[in-house]
């Protein structure tokens, strides 16, 4: 069996190192190969790729000749991996354990029912220098196993490091999905189509929080993007699918916009508390 792990980077020079190691460290009954895809960094990312790849035969380095985006980047180096599994590990994230593919592998190879595999992971907020342990495992199907369903209705997603996937499902990946602005959650809808996805309840990874695009939003703007990522997924799948999972999507539809008035509703109230304390002042 031949893993394929992708890894997206852009500026991530501090923590670039970290994160390959922890791959090239992994042990198994596979062969690895792992493909970075290095989306024209301005910092030191470059030339530590390029020191790793020296010493390790399995690193592939992709660099368009211009920025692309995450979506563009991604789609090419999926394209370039040969494996029979693809696995994700993200710029500043890093594995944990140095089984953490070869439990993947053993789980879809067990679990032919699920098309891709994830787990618990340990969170680490960089600004608060916090680590807190992530358990997505719930008790559905029997536990650790969900459906198209349950994954889009729950919005039960781990971060993109956790992942595994079966080749032959990513090769199903239509066009669309890369027009969408969340790409890993649209990527992962498109796959539980054709099956489900397992949960390993170990923390296998660190996810480092606190410092990407979606950290950095207020709680509002998250909900708002949620919902506004809903109708548009829900648009797109229509099409699609010929309106077939429309009343899934109506599901999320209604928790999200539940969720974001709820969000409103506690900034609203935790604004009037901070001007009635100013004003005892």
């Amino acid at each position: 069996m031949k893993i394929s792990v992708i890894m997206l980077t852009y500026n991530h020079g501090k923590y670039i190192e970290k994160a390959v190691q922890s791959v090239c460290a992994q042990q198994g009954d596979f062969q690895l190969e792992i493909i970075i895809g290095d989306d024209c960094s301005t910092d030191n990312t470059a030339e530590v790729i390029d020191e790793l790849a020296a010493k390790h035969k399995e690193i592939k380095i992709f660099r368009p000749e211009k920025n692309i985006g995450m979506h563009a980047n991604l789609k090419k180096c999926l394209s370039l991996a040969e494996g029979d599994y693809i696995s994700m590990c993200e710029g500043d994230d890093w594995y944990i354990s140095p089984y953490k593919l070869q439990m993947q592998m053993e789980f879809l190879e067990k679990n032919k029912d699920c098309v891709m595999c994830s787990h618990s992971y340990i969170e680490y907020n960089q600004k608060e220098d916090k680590y807190s342990t992530i358990n997505y495992q719930q008790d559905y199907n029997g536990g650790g196993i969900y459906c198209f369903e349950q994954l889009v209705t729950e919005y039960k997603w781990t971060n993109f490091t956790t992942y595994m996937y079966r080749k032959e499902v990513i090769n199903k990946l239509p066009e669309f999905i890369w027009e969408l602005n969340g790409a890993d959650y649209s990527f992962n809808m498109h796959c539980a189509v054709y099956g489900n996805l397992g949960i390993i309840k170990e923390p296998l990874s660190v996810y480092r929080a606190g410092i990407g695009q979606w950290s950095s939003l207020s709680l509002i703007k998250q909900q708002q993007d949620t919902l506004d990522f809903a109708y548009i997924s829900k648009e797109h799948f229509h099409k699609y699918y010929n309106g077939k999972y429309d009343d899934i999507f109506d599901k999320r539809i209604e928790k999200s916009i539940k969720n974001l008035k709820r969000v409103k509703a506690k900034a609203f109230k935790n604004k009037i508390r901070r001007f009635f304390k100013i004003k005892e002042k």
